[in-house]
């Protein structure tokens, strides 16, 4: 079961015993005993919101297509 949250921070996570029990959002609260962290460049920071070194740092990325489409537009895209 994954539970995907867009538009939705990560803030933290709670433990009980040294066990992963939720991650805490901006939308609240996701009972939880894994938790897979996508920060991108800003996986470095998560990280340090739960107290682990991640050696995680930023690349810049290009997007080429062959044709317009409304979904890659430069407003669009975080890259």
């Amino acid at each position: 079961h994954v539970h995907v949250a867009e538009r939705t921070a990560f803030t933290g996570i709670r433990t009980r015993g040294g066990a992963l029990r939720e991650v805490l959002t901006t939308a609240g609260r996701v009972a939880t005993d894994r938790l897979v962290l996508t920060g991108g460049p800003s996986l470095r920071e998560l990280g340090r919101l739960i107290g682990a070194r991640i050696p995680s740092d930023g690349v810049r990325h290009q997007v080429v297509t062959t044709a317009a489409h409304p979904d890659l537009g430069a407003d669009q895209l975080p890259m």
